[in-house]
């Protein structure tokens, strides 16, 4: 199919804003390549298929490897105290009992999460402002090299700065992340990629553990866990490239798709209601999330719904050293189930809620349901039956399900950059919150049962699955009342510009909520 001539010659780069629709400057990037294709012809589905795998195949696998490494990052730490850097770095106190007090190591567990919800906002509205792949690759290098200068902390104080710092530069890629995936893929699309990305959290798990065997194998005994940090630390570094040069800015400018099939990713995109991007940053958008009831139940369920992350993240590695009494090395073994579960949950969500129409929040409720039960585990079974506490350590990393199904809502259900910007950041320091919050419920003179902590996890699950139920409602009423003002006749009338104008999802009547 040929392109008309203006379109064949169209540099997205260098369009004069003269040329653009609308104001002088486009209000979404996706007008600089509409500009140019006003004879195209509509995208086949033929078209639309053929491009959608070929962003997959560039796409994704950056986007997985890129969380995995966040995820290995972060919880080096859990696996470092199973080998010696509590005991090296002095992360514990004696007590006058002779009790050992790790009181330390929370809060370098919860100081990363602190520095996550401060960088969050301001490196994600960088990242909206500027070339949003190039700046990820950026944060992604720095983190690299703070992971890498871990071995060097010596003290308490040192580990702190180390993790502040580590969680605030990586707050900056996750709401990027979600912008990349909205201007790439439809509704009905992003349910899949956004839990395909959260199963890196999961599978992402195995090969660190090996990782860690390999790192304390040819370690040195006495520090045996600073290998391992070099390694995901250098790699992380060498992976930043990898995304300065393969990750695409957007669609308008991606230089693995002709022309044809820029304008076809922006036009097949136009049922969203959303947008592609815009690099002019709007605070009333980003103000109006802060008072949306629905953003805020967004906030309050990824709160509860992330609480498991210091059961899994912190504490699961000690709950199945200290019952089983096992070494390091066999302790590794049994955590690698947890991966597993976590992993396959996001897949089993993406795929049905990719098919069933607004199944999101019913599945949600499904695998949060699957971690509940796993904390009612740890929480209730003697410690005789240690095979139904290993049970309950396999099945509660599902919820990571419930945080990718999160994450699809928000790519569908925001509309605005600097709005979806704001929420996502919302919900990331949302996640952030939750996690400095549960390692306080995981008390010192509850070894190894923590009693506190897995009854505070249940009952934070069990709230977001009434939290989820009430979103949904709001969404359904919300579709209701803008359909019948449709029929109506209210609002309804719509430019061929909307969809790309860069409207927030209160402001376009056009679109409409998933759940």
């Amino acid at each position: 199919m040929t392109s008309s001539p203006p379109f064949d010659g169209l540099d997205t780069k260098e369009a004069s804003s003269s040329e653009l629709t609308g104001d002088s400057k486009p209000q979404d990037e996706a007008q600089r390549v509409l500009a140019f294709a006003q004879d195209e012809p509509p995208p086949t589905e033929e078209e639309c298929a053929q491009l959608v795998r070929k962003v997959d195949w560039v796409l994704m696998p950056i986007l997985w490897m890129t969380g995995g490494l966040q995820y290995c990052d972060k919880s080096a730490l859990s696996v470092g105290a199973l080998f010696g850097m509590i005991r090296d770095l002095k992360l514990y106190q004696v007590g006058s009992n002779g009790t050992i007090d790790t009181f330390l190591y929370s809060q370098c567990a919860m100081i990363f999460f602190v520095g996550y919800a401060c960088g969050a906002f301001p490196l994600g509205a960088i990242a909206q402002r500027l070339p949003t792949a190039k700046v990820c690759a950026v944060y992604c290098l720095i983190w690299g090299v703070v992971v890498t200068a871990t071995p060097a902390c010596t003290s308490f104080s040192g580990l702190m700065a180390q993790r502040f710092a580590l969680g605030f530069v990586e707050a900056g890629v996750s709401p990027a992340f979600l912008s990349i995936i909205g201007a790439w893929y439809t509704k009905k699309e992003a349910a899949m990629r956004t839990t395909i990305l959260f199963s890196a959290n999961g599978f992402v798990v195995i090969p660190l553990l090996l990782l860690a065997w390999g790192a304390v194998t040819i370690g040195p005994p006495e520090h045996s866990w600073k290998p391992l940090y070099y390694f995901i630390g250098g790699l992380t570094i060498l992976w930043s490239a990898v995304i300065y040069f393969a990750l695409p800015d957007s669609p308008v400018t991606a230089k693995f798709l002709s022309p044809r099939q820029r304008y076809v990713a922006v036009e097949r995109l136009r049922s969203n209601q959303a947008g592609i991007t815009s690099k002019i940053f709007k605070p009333a958008q980003a103000f109006s999330a802060l008072l949306d009831p629905k953003v805020v139940l967004l906030a309050l369920i990824t709160f509860c719904v992330a609480s498991p992350g210091g059961a899994v993240g912190s504490f699961t590695p000690l709950v199945i050293q200290q019952v089983y009494g096992a070494n390091p090395r066999k302790t590794l073994l049994l955590l690698m189930p947890t991966g597993v579960v976590g992993g396959v949950a996001n897949i089993i969500a993406g795929y049905v809620t990719s098919r069933v129409p607004n199944s999101r929040c019913a599945v949600f409720a499904v695998f949060a349901l699957v971690s509940l039960a796993g904390g009612v585990l740890q929480w209730k079974v003697p410690l005789s039956q240690k095979e139904g506490i290993l049970a309950g350590c396999f099945i509660i990393p599902a919820y990571s399900a419930c945080l990718g199904t999160m994450t699809g809502l928000v790519v569908s259900n925001t509309a605005g950059a600097s709005r979806k910007t704001a929420v996502g950041s919302i919900m990331f320091m949302s996640n952030a919150l939750s996690n400095i919050a549960a390692p306080f419920f995981f008390k010192k003179n509850e070894v190894p049962r923590y009693p506190t902590g897995f009854l505070t996890t249940v009952a934070l699950l069990a709230a977001s699955i009434c939290l989820v139920g009430i979103y949904a409602l709001l969404c359904s009423l919300e579709n209701s009342r803008r359909d019948k003002a449709a029929e109506q006749g209210v609002g309804s009338k719509e430019s061929p510009d909307q969809p790309f104008s860069d409207l927030t999802d209160n402001e376009n009547k056009a679109f409409r909520y998933i759940f």
